[in-house]
C-alpha cells in the first residue's frame, strides 16, 4: 500500500516507512527504488513525502523543486509531520500542521500557571486532558515578561493590540497578528487590518509580532536579498492546507527566512522571534 495519509498505514497495524525524494533524483528512479524497497523489505505500507497540494486548484509548491532536501522527518500524531530541510540558504526544522488541527497560544502573564520548560508544559497540558503534538517558543515580550503586543489565550485577552511605532523587529512594517478564530480558522492579518476589524471580533487565540515576512505570497519588500544580518529565526505561516511553524537551525537573513517559507507553500507568514526564542 502506498499512501500520503499516515492514518491509513496505522489502521493496517503495519510498519510505517517513509521514503523521501532527494533533490538530485528523478521521479522515475525514485519510484523504482520505492518498488524495490517494498519487494526486498516485504513492507505492507509506505508513506509518501507529506508535502502535497491540490494541483487542480493551484501549482504545487514542493520545496525539493526549489533545491531543499529532506534530511529527517517524523510523523506526530495522525496528521502532523515535522521535517528537517537543508538547502543552499541554510537548514530549517518545520512542522506541517493541517489547518483543521487545534492550535493554542500559551503564556505566563496574568495568573497563568508558570512553566519554564517543555516538560513542565507537557504536565500542564496533561492536567487539562490535552496532549502536545508540537510546541515552539516564540513571540516578543518585555523584560518583565509582559507581551509587547496583542495576546489572546483561550478566548482571554491578556494584552492589548500595540499600534505604536518604534525601533526593532516588532515595529518593522507591516507587523501583524497570527490568530485563530472561534471556529478554529487560522489567519495572519496586518495590525492595521486587525484594528479595523477588532470591534467585531475576539479570536480564540492570537499573538502579535513583526514583521510580516510574506503577504499574499509576496516577500516583504523591505528585506534585502544581499543582507549579511543573519540570526536564528522562527515564525508561523498559513498556506493552502497547512499551518507551518518553522525555526531555522542555522543563522539566516530575513530574506532567506521568507524565501524558505515561500518555497514550502506559505501564502502569509509572520516572524515570531529567534535567538531568545530559539527553542
Amino acid at each position: 500500500m502506498i499512501t500520503r495519509e499516515p492514518t491509513k498505514c496505522l489502521a493496517l497495524d503495519a510498519e510505517l516507512v517513509q521514503l523521501v525524494l532527494g533533490a538530485s533524483e528523478s521521479s522515475l528512479s525514485w519510484f523504482r527504488s520505492l518498488v524495490d524497497s517494498m519487494r526486498k523489505e516485504q513492507l505492507a505500507c509506505l508513506l509518501l513525502p507529506p508535502i502535497a497540494c491540490d494541483a487542480a486548484s493551484r501549482p504545487c509548491s514542493d520545496p525539493r523543486r526549489a533545491g531543499w532536501m529532506v534530511t529527517d522527518s517524523a510523523v506526530l500524531g495522525s496528521r502532523t509531520v515535522a521535517l528537517r530541510l537543508k538547502g543552499r540558504q541554510g537548514e530549517h526544522l518545520a512542522a506541517f500542521i493541517p489547518k483543521s488541527e487545534s492550535v493554542q497560544v500559551l503564556s505566563r502573564v496574568q495568573g497563568d500557571e508558570p512553566f519554564e520548560t517543555f516538560p513542565e508544559l507537557e504536565q500542564r497540558l496533561l492536567a487539562r486532558g490535552k496532549r502536545r503534538l508540537w510546541a515552539m517558543n516564540g513571540g516578543m515580550y518585555m523584560q518583565d515578561r509582559r507581551a509587547l503586543g496583542l495576546l489572546v489565550s483561550d478566548g482571554r485577552q491578556l494584552a492589548r493590540l500595540n499600534q505604536r511605532t518604534g525601533k526593532g523587529n516588532f515595529y518593522l512594517e507591516p507587523n501583524g497578528v497570527f490568530m485563530v478564530s472561534e471556529s478554529g480558522q487560522p489567519e495572519i492579518v496586518s495590525t492595521n487590518a486587525y484594528a479595523h476589524a477588532a470591534p467585531a471580533i475576539l479570536p480564540r487565540e492570537a499573538t502579535q509580532s513583526g514583521p510580516i515576512v510574506i503577504e499574499a505570497g509576496v516577500v516583504n519588500p523591505l528585506f534585502d536579498p544581499h543582507s549579511t544580518s543573519r540570526f536564528v529565526r522562527n515564525g508561523v505561516c498559513v498556506g493552502e492546507r497547512y499551518l507551518v511553524f518553522d525555526i531555522s537551525s542555522t543563522r539566516v537573513s530575513f530574506y532567506e527566512f521568507a524565501s524558505f517559507l515561500r518555497d514550502v507553500g506559505c501564502d502569509d507568514a509572520l516572524y515570531l522571534d529567534g535567538n531568545v526564542s530559539s527553542v
